[in-house]
């Protein structure tokens, strides 16, 4: 069983020009770019929206922030509500909100509303942030920057236990390191919320709620709501790139994400996150399924396992332009990465065929050579079914572009890779 999601990441399209150095930049103002952001955003919904007439289940958005000549999506929970109040069917999926830059209450509120909206349809990624350019901004208020990675580790574990606690929980109370809820300070003089805890109706009590010894009445717990349509909470899921991520995320019951650089590498990460699984009983929020072996790479029936973002490009539907407009795209972002090309002789050398032809990524070609680079990564990773979440959102194509690209993916490639992996299983 093939399961496939397509992943936006925010990015643009701009037109692209190479300067003499080497260096490839877009060819717009500033103003121009603010612009392509903001219509930027608005395609997005429109491909997510075409993405579930098209059959693909996944709709995943990632969180990033103030990037001038990059990716930018701020609120993927708000992106989603959008789709959402579109769509019938795709689940949504954030990877990641960040939690060390979130404050976790309002979080957990604001992924309960889109879940109640959605009629269940939320996955939830969560992860502890790397170099966003505006990281040290967001993260400054609650341990989350990576100048500090052990202040920011801790800082995600307690969000990640806050956010729990606030789904599960009729009344929270958590005293931790970087948060307090509520404050013990919080003034609560509600008499009418008094005598409805004293009243047989109500499952607590007085005390529960109130802390009245106090000549002012402080609150002991705080009640978060909405509660999410999905019980106990919707399905987790963690970015991970390393064995580490992967076993963590394994151990608490979660998915995990990763993205292909290396399919040998990857495979080993595979190995890692089931292993780990396994050692931990295979933990699950839903009783029905706790304690039972998922199948290896996506068990649809629970929604559980590996999902893979894989850069996509099919070039049996671009014509030469096209191609050489994403070719120039691929250029875009090995510019912007240190140590992802030569400098020679102060000029910037980038050989994308070289890259493309030495590389796991992105998987390019015909429809056909596409099928066989995944049969490929199917086969490494012993794999049984699937989820593969395709990005074909290279910042040099335009918006027909990228939507041609997701009909052809899911037209010429999706039957073939449903063939691989019936004679895997067999």
């Amino acid at each position: 069983m093939t399961t496939l999601g397509v992943s936006f990441e925010g990015m643009p399209h701009f037109p692209l020009k190479r300067l003499p150095n080497g260096y490839v930049v877009p060819e717009l103002s500033v103003a121009e770019i603010i612009d392509r952001h903001r219509a930027g955003l608005r395609e997005g919904v429109e491909l997510a929206v075409a993405a579930e007439s098209l059959g693909y289940e996944y709709v995943v958005h990632s969180e990033h922030h103030a990037n001038l000549l990059s990716t930018v999506s701020p609120n993927p929970i708000l992106t989603q509500t959008a789709i959402a109040s579109q769509t019938d069917e795709i689940r949504l999926l954030q990877m990641a909100n960040i939690l060390p830059w979130h404050e976790p209450v309002r979080l957990a509120e604001q992924l309960s509303m889109l879940d109640v909206l959605s009629d269940g349809r939320v996955d939830v990624g969560i992860g502890w942030g790397g170099t966003d350019p505006a990281a040290e901004t967001l993260g400054q208020y609650w341990g989350g920057t990576p100048v500090d990675e052990t202040k920011n580790q801790l800082s995600f574990e307690e969000k990640y236990e806050l956010l729990l606690e606030a789904w599960t929980s009729d009344l929270v109370t958590h005293r931790g390191q970087f948060h307090q809820v509520p404050p013990a300070y919080t003034g609560h003089e509600k008499r009418q919320e008094y005598f409805y805890f004293a009243d047989d109706v109500c499952e607590y009590s007085p005390e529960d709620y109130l802390n009245i010894v106090r000549e002012t009445p402080t609150l002991e717990a705080l009640p978060i709501l909405p509660r999410p349509e999905q019980q106990p909470h919707p399905q987790l899921w963690k970015p991970a790139l390393s064995a580490h991520s992967a076993a963590w995320a394994a151990r608490r019951g979660m998915n995990v994400c990763t993205h292909v650089f290396d399919i040998e590498r990857t495979g080993e990460l595979v190995d890692t996150y089931y292993e780990a699984a396994e050692a931990a009983d295979w933990p699950d929020r839903r009783e029905a399924v706790a304690g039972g072996p998922f199948r290896r790479g996506w068990d649809e029936r629970s929604n559980r396992g590996i999902g893979v973002i894989v850069p996509v490009f099919n070039t049996a539907v671009a014509d030469e332009a096209t191609v050489d407009r994403w070719k120039l795209g691929i250029e875009y972002v090995r510019s912007r990465k240190e140590g992802a090309h030569e400098v020679v002789d102060g000029r910037l050398e980038i050989d994308v065929d070289a890259f493309v032809e030495e590389s796991d990524v992105p998987v390019v070609g015909d429809s056909e050579a596409i099928l066989a680079q995944l049969e490929s990564f199917v086969e490494t990773c012993g794999f049984e079914d699937a989820c593969f979440i395709l990005d074909p959102n290279t910042i040099g194509l335009t918006f027909e572009e990228r939507r041609t690209q997701l009909e052809a993916l899911a037209r010429d490639v999706r039957p073939g890779l449903e063939d691989v992996l019936s004679a895997s299983v067999r």
